[in-house]
């Protein structure tokens, strides 16, 4: 397993959580979001769990991977963020 803990750099609207989304799917790893705020980890891959968290710029949150690609998909997923 891997873990990153981030900083959000922009609001996360309808159309970046899409595009982050869109992104986690192209991985076979399983991913999460994890935000200490909120107590809560999401599945990077379902979009209306993400939309159910209220993501401001600035907030900390901790992305994970489980898999054969988790770095790439950690990588990947950081950048979006």
């Amino acid at each position: 397993m891997v873990k990153q803990t981030v900083l959000l750099q922009g609001d996360h609207h309808i159309k970046r959580i899409s595009e982050i989304v869109q992104e986690a799917n192209k991985f076979q790893s399983k991913m999460a979001l994890y935000t200490p705020a909120y107590n809560k980890r999401i599945n990077l891959k379902d979009a209306l769990g993400l939309l159910s968290l209220p993501l401001q710029k600035g907030a900390e949150v901790t992305v994970t991977a489980i898999g054969t690609d988790e770095q790439e998909a950690i990588a990947a997923i950081v950048n979006r963020l």
